[in-house]
């Protein structure tokens, strides 16, 4: 392999290739510098700005420099006219009206852009009737709430107490019972879970629903039926609502709820007997059996 010679008087490839690399490290280098510089001067201009205001954040002189701009901006809206007028209330059939105002903390004359929407929506909530509360303003002077409240479903008896329960089963506090007397009375531990289920079923008759008094939870399995002359109907721990269907089949031909027995004992799925005050208990006929 020939080595190729330089001449001379020519400047070296190398040399010259050296003296670019150098002059580009020197550029380099100032502006590495330079941009040491920006660096430095920037971390101590935002260092003159953030220090005072965190000094100023952990002695509450911001907060409460906000709190007082945000009170002067109320005062010039309700100077003009952005003030609450009226409350409109959709959907409300057993919360207090005055109960609202108290839980809102609201009064006629104050600047409605005041209003947190999300904390008085929350605030209805925890009121005993309220499911779902939802808060609106209508400017300029009009808030509207709607609530959806909740669905009494039966007055729930258990150790001696007396609540009044909604659909889920939920006890709704602090309520005057007398008013929801004519609801059907659940009896046991575990008679919420299953109310809503047995109320579905014994409104299949309007006239049978009318008959019903109380239901006991009988070994947390199923219910007895107190009607109101005192029968009891013992319902089945499956297919309750087949056993209503055949009692109320029976009662069209016979009249047999109005007949002077103790109980109905429908418990077997294949027939039911009639249970006679003195202890002793008749079939009734056999049930159809399914196939």
């Amino acid at each position: 392999m020939g080595r190729i010679k330089l001449k001379s008087g020519r400047p070296s490839i190398i040399g010259a290739a050296t003296a670019r690399q150098r002059r580009g490290l020197h550029s380099l280098w100032l502006r590495y510098r330079l941009s040491l510089l920006t660096y430095f001067l920037v971390l101590v201009c935002l260092g003159t700005i953030i220090y005072p205001l965190y000094d100023n954040y952990r002695s509450g002189r911001i907060a409460a420099l906000g709190r007082a701009i945000h009170a002067k901006v109320l005062g010039v809206t309700k100077d003009q006219g952005l003030v609450i007028e009226e409350i409109l209330v959709d959907g409300r059939n057993y919360t207090d009206k005055q109960q609202i105002l108290d839980t809102l903390q609201i009064t006629q004359g104050m600047p409605i852009l005041g209003i947190d929407l999300e904390s008085a929506q929350s605030a209805l909530l925890t009121l005993p009737w309220v499911k779902d509360a939802k808060v609106e303003r209508r400017l300029p002077g009009t808030m509207f709430i709607h609530l959806t409240e909740r669905h009494p479903l039966a007055i729930w008896q258990n150790k001696g107490a007396l609540n009044l329960i909604d659909e889920t089963g939920s006890v709704i506090l602090g309520q005057d019972l007398s008013h929801f007397a004519g609801l059907l009375v659940v009896v046991g531990p575990d008679a919420p879970s299953f109310a809503r289920e047995l109320v579905d079923i014994i409104s299949m008759s309007s006239d049978f629903q009318s008959r019903v008094q109380s239901a006991v939870r009988i070994g947390q399995r199923r219910w007895d039926l107190h009607l109101k002359n005192d029968m009891i109907v013992k319902l089945p721990e499956k297919n309750p609502e087949l056993a209503v269907q055949k009692l109320l089949e029976m009662h069209s031909v016979n009249k047999v709820l109005d007949l002077d027995y103790a109980a109905i004992d429908m418990r077997l799925a294949d027939r039911i007997f009639l249970q006679k005050k003195d202890g002793g208990q008749i079939p009734a006929g056999a049930a159809d059996k399914s196939t």
